[in-house]
């Protein structure tokens, strides 16, 4: 794969990382108007990775990097759709 191709698409991935945070964090703080619900949301998210990681070495060594990339794309869009049953968490 072309490198300079690479680092645009990973520039562009990582672009849209940082909005969703941005986004569903700003979300949850005018949603809720409270800091303790935008601290468990940061918190959940950082503890998700944290447990994701024991076993992402794992399935990355076993099966096909490429594939893993699109199903866990493909998943967190489902979950952030499932959100939308939720507008106000509490």
């Amino acid at each position: 794969m072309n490198r300079k191709i690479f680092l645009y698409v990973k520039a562009f991935s990582d672009l849209g990382t940082f909005m969703d945070l941005i986004a569903i964090n700003v979300l949850m703080y005018v949603a809720t108007g409270s800091s303790a619900w935008l601290a468990a949301t940061m918190a959940f998210r950082t503890l998700g990775g944290v447990l994701s990681s024991l076993f992402s070495g794992i399935l990355a060594d076993r099966y096909d990097r490429r594939k893993i990339m699109i199903w866990t794309d493909v998943f967190r869009a489902v979950i952030i759709l499932c959100l939308i049953r939720f507008p106000i968490p509490s």
